[in-house]
């Protein structure tokens, strides 16, 4: 039994108003719609929306076939309606007057939010995950419903003394962070821990404050082009013709027969890559993700100074993605309209963004495991709404923003504004910049300290060898691919074991970095591509 706010979804049926003399035809109707509600709901915690079968909303109704074309006509059409109808029943409660922020009310107001959710799960799952598959007029509705919101936080982030001068982008962020929050709770079914957390997330965004200066927009690249198809390899082929079908049409209504179509392959050869549309969205998320990775992770460990690497790494990625924007697209929007695999793939492909800048980061260990949580997905959801008010091309704006947020509870508003203002520049650390401690360790006479000039040659000898640049075949890039991915899953295994070891030996352990990057190079800009 699923519970909704119009009834629980075995009860439905026995909700059914007798038609006739004494029941007037608007009350009937009213009848028949909020049962429809109550059973698209229902199915769509049981089954998923995209499951969710017209059949399937008849049988919990009670209402007839014929009745549901007459109101709705379809089941976008009713999952809209329904969407309409729950966002109206939460405006009361949520709204907030243009008073300033304080602490103690604005704990209250989350504490009934998490109440709400905790009390009907299969309602906020609807809201906050289905809708995202169920077609852009009900994505409309629940964007607009969330914009609203925002809109009335920020009215008093201005008129409270503390907050005035925080960006909007911010509060967007911080909105966001709590969206991602529930959502997970909703995917592990662990929303009853929501309630109780009112003090630890409305601290997170009261610890906000403007940065002493505005922050710069990043600097935006040429517009992005159209993902090439020229590929050999087909299912890095199929990927890019799926990445731009899903930019152009949504998921919901990308099928496999289009992606086979627009990839120029034969549906065999599909198949021998992937078993569906869903195995598809998996490998591209990954393969998106991955990709991302490649780009970040080094602009963030070649700057000498880590925070101006959290800048780098935000400015390479944005300016990757919008170079890229069917993939953008793919990875900030069509990962929602997928559900919650896919939602699940992209945290775990982008894991590795997270735990480097948590290896540089002084004092990132001593930030609430709560406020990681906001914190990333906040930045999650500010990529999800650039890419839908502006475009793909316009997320490079965000890496000043994104770099503040990180960095402000670090550092605190100043350090982290100069940080975000640097453009990404910096300078890759020279010869003179270098501060290793490399070591070689001796059989005989244990760890041996090198003299710092060696250190400095050896450092630039390892630079060079691990930059190389090679040249190869199809088998080679597979056999190639096949290494790293060797090596990245042997990696995260060593480090799983120690840290099973230092839990139970009380130790400190020592700090390590691995990078593993195995990217192909576009030509250069003029050059035709070899055959």
């Amino acid at each position: 039994m699923t519970k909704t706010p119009w009834g629980d979804s075995e009860q439905l049926r026995e909700r059914r108003l007798r038609s006739g003399r004494g029941t007037p035809p608007a009350e009937v109707e009213r009848n028949q719609r909020e049962r429809l509600f109550g059973a698209i709901v229902a199915a769509s915690a049981d089954e998923g929306y995209a499951r969710t079968k017209v059949a399937d909303l008849i049988e919990l109704s009670g209402v007839s076939s014929r009745t549901f074309y007459d109101l709705f006509g379809d089941r976008a059409n009713l999952a809209r309606a329904a969407l309409v109808a729950i966002v109206e029943r939460l405006q009361g409660p949520l709204s907030a007057s243009a008073e300033p922020l304080e602490g103690e009310l604005s704990r209250e107001r989350f504490e009934r939010f998490a109440a709400a959710v905790a009390e009907q799960p299969a309602t906020a799952s609807f809201v906050l995950a289905e809708a995202f598959g169920a077609g852009p007029e009900a994505v409309a509705v629940v964007e607009r419903g969330i914009a609203r919101f925002e809109e009335e936080v920020l009215e008093r982030y201005e008129v409270t003394a503390a907050l005035a001068g925080v960006q909007a982008q911010v509060i967007t962020a911080r909105l966001g962070g709590i969206l991602e929050l529930t959502r997970a709770r909703l995917r592990s079914h662990r929303e009853a821990e929501l309630v109780g957390l009112g003090p630890e997330v409305v601290d997170v965004a009261l610890a906000d404050c403007a940065p002493p200066e505005p922050l710069r927009l990043g600097v935006r690249p040429r517009r992005g082009a159209q993902e090439r198809l020229e590929v050999s390899d087909h299912a890095e082929r199929a990927m890019r013709a799926f990445a731009i079908t899903v930019a152009e049409r949504g998921y919901g209504e990308t099928r496999v027969e289009d992606v086979v179509k627009r990839a120029g392959m034969s549906a065999r050869t599909f198949y021998a890559a992937f078993s569906g549309k869903e195995d598809l969205m998996r490998s591209a998320i990954e393969s998106a993700c991955a990709q991302v990775v490649a780009v970040a992770m080094p602009a963030m460990t070649r700057q000498a100074e880590w925070p101006l690497g959290v800048r780098a790494g935000f400015g390479a990625l944005f300016n990757f993605l919008a170079s890229r924007p069917a993939l953008a697209t793919l990875l900030t929007v069509g990962v929602y309209e997928a559900g919650d695999q896919a939602v699940e793939a992209r945290l775990r492909g982008l894991a590795p963004l997270a735990s480097l800048i948590g290896g540089r980061a002084p004092g990132w260990a001593r930030l609430k495991g709560i406020e990681r949580t906001l914190l990333g997905g906040g930045l999650l959801w500010l990529a999800y709404t650039q890419v839908r008010r502006q475009g793909p091309e316009s997320l490079p704006s965000l890496a000043p923003v994104c770099t503040y947020l990180v960095l402000s509870p670090l550092l605190g508003p100043q350090a982290a504004c100069a940080a975000a203002n640097n453009q990404g520049g910096g300078h890759a650390p020279s010869s003179g910049d270098l501060n290793l401690d490399l070591r070689v360790e001796d059989e005989q006479s244990g760890t041996i300290g090198l003299p710092l000039s060696r250190r400095k040659t050896l450092a630039a000898d390892v630079r060079r060898a691990a930059r190389r640049s090679l040249r190869v075949d199809e088998e080679g890039w597979r056999e190639l691919r096949e290494v790293h991915e060797k090596a990245l899953a042997a990696s995260l295994a060593i480090a799983s074991r120690a840290e099973g070891r230092l839990e139970e030996t009380g130790e400190s352990g020592r700090d390590a970095r691995s990078i593993n990057v195995l990217f192909e190079m576009p030509p250069p800009d003029g050059e035709p591509e070899a055959d």
